[in-house]
């Protein structure tokens, strides 16, 4: 082969790779996998030395992955989290790995263990071509967590090109070659079980083989070893690849049940496999096209119909990677392709929740349950489901379904917490705490719990209690950020503020990334009167979480306060677009408006506000307030009668009332 081909096919390769998902760069991170792996992984946060060694013990990480945990601080190195990045090293990987596809097929083209092959330079590129298009791969690749496929198959293909490289040689340069070789490919064979640890059994060993289905499915396998045998016959390298397919997909296919039952990715390393083979037959195919037709028009339709089915690999591909764009994308292509899916029905609520559309998660949790009643962790669907109902402040629906929760598994710990917090929303105080000690006895190692208790007891003022709670939860889990926050707030409250600061700009060196220690640095710098420190702090927390309104909404309270009413108009309008109803961030968006003398805007903000909660006294106060300045008497009597309803002994708006009954009939 000449030298100037391989470089162009290379080349060419490359490009290809990379450009099949250039339209991921701009996604972002989807509630499965991402948020735990990378968003809240706080093992990711540092790649100092202690950090690293804690990533490679077993046990300290949920999930005893290393090397991919490893590449996942890598990237947060570089860039935070910018979902660009990690979507990046993604789509190089995968560019990697077509050059390794490509690499291993030229190396097993000269080792002399295969038969002659017919255009080697064109079944090679084939190989490493389909591997790069194909959309399969799709999950894997612009999935951020589907990361682990794509570095093991790195390794797995670095690794056997090592081995086929000291082959390839002449027996003459061997001899110093082979240690080397061999030690790469140990190198990079360790590199891959330290990427994903697989165990595969014996199909014996599982009594399951009983079963109807599983005897149908060892006959389909049955029937493929003898065709595989046969393949040898014809073709070392079509056994091969039918060889390497099955090996790979072998650690799951469920001998040892694992929690994902089949999905994309898991074809990611044995598609390798798949496209030699394919490769081969197309070529194969054209060998024996041209001996027993010669005309050249059929040899040119034949490449005809292969380059129509590489191309529409490549736009499935790229059509395919638009359904990774986001949660609500993802889930919503999902439940096209498969409307029963448990899972996305669940995790679209989730998202629906989170939003403010509370009907429509719950349509979703309940078709959720109605679709897979006995799926596995039903009871999460149902705590997401009290928890939709608590955000709407229907706390006897939420107390229930956390009860179903419970009847479905009595140990879930996140029932508990779930049913404690509605006691706290009811002022039952004593009936949380009791409710906290049931979680404890079943898990004393809960961080989670004793930040709980650290909240309850800061919330009632014991603040000593509370801030040995909040360092029980730290003892156990030194990254907790929720027990820093509440420690923080129990400091202040106290009347610490610099304990307080001192305690959120520690947990902030531990994991700068985390939304609440911003915002409530921001509250706290509000409080102290640092007026610019509380927007840099309200920033960092939205930069972190865009859709966080409670931030945006005190960001735009510090721009009222400081006379920036453009800027609060913004922020409140920005607000809105996440929670269009949200009686607060209306009525404060009112505030702006009046500020900058757009009084029919700030009237029309306050009635929305109303029309969102009509027991919002502000509201109805702040609309008397505009409508009296505007000469509008009727409309500010009406508003200051409606807030009197509200609170029959406010002395201001009987205040307000005299005024207006002073200043004579009005409209």
């Amino acid at each position: 082969m000449k030298t100037y081909s391989l470089i162009l096919i290379v080349v060419l390769l490359t490009c290809l790779s990379l450009l099949i998902y250039w339209n991921t760069l701009s996604h972002q991170f989807v509630n499965v996998g991402d948020t735990s792996l990378i968003v809240q992984n706080p093992f990711i946060k540092s790649l100092a030395l202690e950090n690293i060694m804690r990533i490679f013990t077993p046990g300290t990480v949920e999930t005893y992955q290393p090397i991919c945990t490893l590449s996942y601080a890598l990237d947060y190195y570089f860039w935070r989290l910018n979902p660009t990045g990690y979507h990046l090293t993604n789509i190089v990987c995968h560019t990697v790995n077509t050059l390794l596809v490509f690499l291993m097929a030229y190396l097993l083209s000269r080792t002399g263990w295969f038969e002659i092959l017919p255009n080697r330079l064109l079944l090679i590129s084939l190989a490493a071509l389909i591997f790069a298009v194909h959309p399969i791969h799709v999950e894997a690749v612009a999935w951020v967590s589907g990361r682990c496929e794509i570095l093991t198959t790195t390794f797995t293909l670095a690794s056997l090109s090592c081995f086929f490289w000291i082959f390839s040689l002449k027996t003459q340069s061997r001899r110093w070659i082979q240690p080397i070789g061999y030690g790469l490919s140990l190198m990079f064979l360790a590199a891959g079980v330290f990427t994903k640890p697989s165990v595969v059994i014996l199909p014996l060993l599982n009594l399951s083989l009983l079963k109807p289905d599983v005897l149908t499915a060892l006959a389909v396998l049955g029937i493929t070893a003898i065709l595989t045998l046969l393949a040898w016959k014809r073709s070392e390298f079509v056994f091969l690849g039918i060889v390497w397919f099955f090996v790979s997909v072998l650690p799951v296919t469920n001998i040892i049940p694992i929690a994902t039952i089949k999905a994309d990715r898991y074809l990611y390393l044995p598609s390798a496999g798949f496209c030699l083979v394919l490769a081969w037959l197309i070529v194969r195919g054209e060998d024996v096209l041209t001996r027993v037709v010669k005309t050249r028009l059929v040899r040119i339709g034949y490449w005809a119909i292969i380059s129509v089915v590489i191309i529409s690999y490549s736009f499935q591909t790229v059509q395919r990677n638009r359904d990774w764009k986001d949660s609500h994308t993802l889930w919503s292509a999902t439940l096209e392709i498969t409307p029963d899916s448990s899972i996305a029905l669940n995790n679209l609520g989730l998202i629906y929740t989170r939003q403010g559309e509370y009907e429509k998660a719950q349509v979703l949790y309940e078709q959720s349950i109605n679709v897979r009643p006995d799926q596995e962790h039903v009871e999460a669907v149902y705590v997401n489901m009290a928890e939709n109902y608590a955000a709407q402040q229907m706390f006897d629906e939420a107390i229930e379904h956390y009860q179903h929760a419970l009847e479905t598994n009595p140990e879930y710990v996140e029932a508990y917490l779930g049913l404690a917090s509605m006691s706290i929303q009811l002022q039952q105080y004593a009936h949380a705490e009791q409710i906290y000690a049931q979680a404890l006895e079943l898990d004393r190692q809960q961080d989670r719990i004793y930040t709980r208790l650290g909240n309850l007891y800061a919330l009632q003022n014991k603040h000593a209690e509370a801030q040995a709670y909040f360092q029980k939860a730290l003892d156990l889990n030194p990254f907790d950020m929720n027990a820093y926050n509440g420690m923080g707030l129990s400091y202040a409250r106290s009347g610490d503020v610099e304990k307080a600061l001192e305690l959120y700009q520690h947990a902030l060196t531990l994991d700068p990334d985390v939304a609440i220690l911003h915002n409530s640095l921001g509250s706290l710098y509000l409080e102290l009167g640092q007026t610019e420190k509380a927007i840099a702090a309200f920033m960092a927390s939205l930069n972190i979480e865009p859709e966080n309104n409670e931030v945006r909404n005190n960001l735009g309270i510090v721009y009222l306060q400081t006379g920036r009413y453009e800027d609060a108009a913004r922020a409140f309008m920005t607000a809105l677009t996440y929670q269009p109803n949200h009686a607060q961030i209306l009525s404060h968006l009112g505030i702006a408006y009046t500020h900058l003398g757009l009084y029919e805007q700030a009237i029309q903000m306050y009635q929305w506000a109303i029309e969102s909660d009509a027991s919002f006294v502000q509201a109805h106060v702040l609309l008397g307030d505009v409508c009296l300045g505007t000469g509008q008497i009727a409309c500010a009597r009406e508003a200051y009668q409606n807030a009197l309803q509200l609170q029959p002994h406010n002395h201001d708006i009987l205040d307000k009332l005299e005024t207006i009954k002073s200043a004579g009939p009005g409209e």
